[in-house]
């Protein structure tokens, strides 16, 4: 009779702890752990890697074949989710050793929120009918708005006293006074909105004025 002796495996590090890839805080050498794994008994010392869940399903990192767990990105992942390191003898399947890697972190950084501000905030035009206008140039009865938009490709609403604008959606809002007012001071109010969120959105007014140019009779 000839004795032969079992083959056997041992892994390590037995545990470790890797950031997300995505992980907004971690340098890339802090995503990935690298394991070890040596067999005796054996003819070989080949070694097959799994990841896997603690439920024995398949697990989200990955070992390649040089050894090192890379972690996945988090996604909807718990940071703290612990996932086992399966090391399997090629010589032996039914010989393995395990290791514990916990996934960590918070993610990827949110994207910057979407902003928009309508420049100038207030503008006053001069009323073309009203009082001593005709004396006033043309120039101070119009007002450009444009939108400063920052982290959205979106276009834009625009609303002058409440009703849509489509022909500004894609550039500046050009406001003309009217003739004339149903005050002396008349706020009509300008607002734009993302296209695709309307509560991203800016207000500005105007405030319509009759001119009325002293010492003129």
């Amino acid at each position: 009779m000839v004795c032969q002796h079992q083959v056997e495996i041992d892994v390590w590090p037995a545990t470790a702890e890797v950031y997300f890839r995505d992980e907004r805080y971690a340098n890339l050498i802090n995503t990935q752990a690298r394991f070890d794994a040596a067999v005796y008994n054996a003819p070989n010392c080949e070694v097959k890697w799994e990841v896997r869940a603690l439920d024995g399903s398949p697990g989200q990192g990955q070992v390649g074949r040089d050894r090192p767990l890379h972690a996945p990105d988090k996604d909807g992942l718990n940071s703290g989710l612990t996932e086992i390191v399966v090391a399997t003898a090629t010589a032996d399947p039914t010989r393995q050793a395990f290791a514990y890697v916990t996934l960590v972190g918070r993610g990827p950084e949110p994207p910057p929120a979407a902003t928009l501000l309508i420049l100038p905030q207030r503008r006053e035009p001069i009323l073309p009918a009203g009082g001593d206008s005709a004396w006033i140039d043309d120039s101070n009865k119009v007002q450009v708005f444009r939108a400063v938009v920052r982290n959205s490709p979106s276009s834009l609403n625009w609303f002058v006293g409440g009703s849509a604008v489509p022909e500004a959606e894609h550039g500046p809002l050009f406001y003309f006074a009217p003739a004339a007012a149903s005050g002396p001071d008349t706020v009509i109010p300008i607002r734009a909105q993302l296209a695709t969120d309307a509560s991203v959105k800016s207000e500005a007014k105007v405030v319509l004025v009759n001119y009325n140019w002293p010492g003129i009779v």
